[in-house]
Parts: C-alpha cells; structure tokens; sequence
C-alpha cells in the first residue's frame, strides 16, 4: 500500500480520472507485532495515523469545495 501511488500515478490514471493530488501523507513506520485483542498487525501505527489521514482528506475536500 505504501508504495501504490508511486506505481499508479505514473500510468496517468490520477489524470484519467481527474483527481486532485494537493497531498501526499508519509505511512506510519511498520511493526510485525499483533495486537493482542484483535491481531492486527501495526495496531498502534494504524491507530496513531488515521487521524492525521482523516484530517488530510478533509482538507482536500474543502480546498475543493471552496473553489
């Protein structure tokens, strides 16, 4: 997933579909540890930076809708 725009973008499927690229948010740091009431792998990570994802989208949208 880390690297998925790095592979998409250059086919021009972002200009295809006529997307907005005004951010570009780092991936947290990967751990193999599980959680241990879910498993989830990178648990903490995942829940430290889904806020910070949350917040760069919505700044997006509203770039957007203020245009």
């Amino acid at each position: 997933m880390e690297r998925l725009p790095d592979a998409l973008l250059p086919t021009g499927l972002a200009d295809r579909l006529h997307a907005r690229k005004p951010a570009r948010l780092a991936t947290p740091p990967y751990s193999v540890e599980r959680d241990p009431e879910t498993g989830t792998l990178n648990a903490q990570a995942i829940a430290a930076w889904s806020p910070l994802l949350a917040d760069t989208v919505e700044s997006v949208l509203d770039a957007v809708r203020w245009r």
